[in-house]
């Protein structure tokens, strides 16, 4: 099956003594350097450093797959979202005049 994603690891706080193994293969941290790979690749990630470290979480779509995506895109239904913010403006309200 093909994963039609690559996750996508930004550090951002790298103390050291960590790295991600994708596969055979070892990285190590480098802050700001943005690593992407297929997930469905065994892989995992440590920090040995006793410090906390910071990385950044993000999906993008596989980008030799886009024409079939938005081929897809197409026929699909597409979901309707509204947003609404009367929660947010009564939220406010009460911070500012106290509960009702």
């Amino acid at each position: 099956m093909l994963n039609p994603r690559y996750i996508c690891h930004l550090p951002l706080i790298v103390p050291g003594n960590g790295a991600l193994r994708l596969g055979s293969q070892k990285r190590e941290w480098r802050k700001g350097e943005l690593i992407a790979f297929d997930d469905t690749i065994e892989h995992e990630a440590w920090n040995n450093s006793g410090e906390d470290r910071l990385v950044l979480l993000f999906d993008v779509w596989r980008p030799e797959l886009e024409p079939i995506i938005a081929r897809a895109d197409r026929t699909s239904p597409q979901p309707s979202v509204r947003f609404s913010t009367n929660g947010l403006d009564e939220l406010r309200q009460e911070r500012e005049l106290g509960p009702k």
